[in-house]
């Protein structure tokens, strides 16, 4: 618990919504420098890539308007960009994207900051304008977009939606800063250890919850594929460190549970998780509490 959703203190006690904009960790890297960088879609190994400058050129780039983003707020009232859709079509035969939807594939995005986020293939897919729509927002070479307090842009490639309301797509759903993007199986297939086994409802409401806002920056039970916060299950689990209401409060505000200006957390207003939802979450973490895999995990280095 968006780059774009707890760190030694914050980097163990603290929940960062690193799926959000405000989450993300910036490091440089020499596709960020490049004067045209690429971007990828991954699918069964094989890799198909773009430069700016070929992306720009691809019939159906438009100029996306939205009133707000999470990342640039109304400072930015507009993108150029083109539809997720049309680059994976271009990549995957009609009749294999079927299947991978039926399968409930998901998307990996890359960030240049080690960020990574799941998403739902289908929801990626959609172009029904009844629902959110997904964009990659190509920045401009001759038009930076705003800097972000990192010093860098969310550039050269951001995912936006529009019409985000219609789907309920969180600030955890915006990731910057991209160099591509990883067809793959279920995150409940490649983690089977995150998978709460029990049939309880408000548990498995949790389990959900957790997948869309938390396990873009941070493991369970060791599996995962980001890095940038902490495991929340091992050595223990916030349920077993916070007294009761304070993980709420994290959650709501971090800052005003400990004042870092320098958090990487992202807060979690009504409008993003309702204090049902909240509870649901801390539901599943008290849930996988009670059990645990094996520690330490792959990587520790014990003292």
């Amino acid at each position: 618990m968006a780059s774009r959703a707890l760190f030694l203190f914050l980097f163990i006690f603290v929940f960062a919504g690193c799926a959000s904009p405000s989450a993300h960790t910036r490091k440089s890297g020499r596709n960020l420098r490049s004067k045209n960088p690429t971007l990828f879609v991954q699918v069964d190994g094989h890799k198909s890539s773009w430069t700016r400058s070929e992306l720009l050129h691809l019939p159906g780039v438009e100029r996306v308007k939205l009133p707000k983003d999470p990342t640039y707020g109304a400072r930015v009232k507009s993108f150029v960009a083109i539809r997720a859709a049309n680059l994976i079509k271009k990549v995957v035969a009609a009749k294999t994207l079927a299947q991978l939807v039926r399968d409930n594939a998901q998307l990996e995005f890359k960030c240049l900051d080690g960020f990574s986020a799941n998403l739902s293939l289908k929801r990626i897919l959609n172009e029904n304008q009844r629902r959110a729509i997904a964009y990659i927002a190509i920045e401009l070479p001759n038009k930076k977009w705003p800097k972000l307090k990192t010093g860098r842009t969310a550039g050269p490639y951001y995912l936006i939606w529009q019409h985000a309301d219609r789907s309920h797509i969180g600030p955890e759903e915006w990731p910057y800063q991209l160099r591509g993007f990883v067809v793959k199986t279920p995150v409940n297939l490649r983690f089977p250890k995150i998978v709460p086994g029990t049939k309880n409802k408000k548990v498995l409401v949790g389990f959900r919850l957790f997948k869309q806002n938390c396990f873009m920056c941070h493991t369970m039970n060791g599996e995962g594929e980001s890095r940038l916060g902490p495991d929340l299950n091992l050595p223990l689990n916030p349920t077993q460190y916070f007294r009761a209401g304070m993980i709420r409060r994290l959650i709501r505000d971090p800052q005003n549970l400990r004042h870092w200006p320098e958090s990487k957390m992202s807060s979690f207003p009504p409008s993003v998780l309702s204090d049902e939802q909240i509870t649901d979450i801390i539901d599943y973490l008290r849930f996988m509490a009670r059990h645990k895999s094996n520690w330490p995990v792959r990587g520790h280095k014990s003292k």
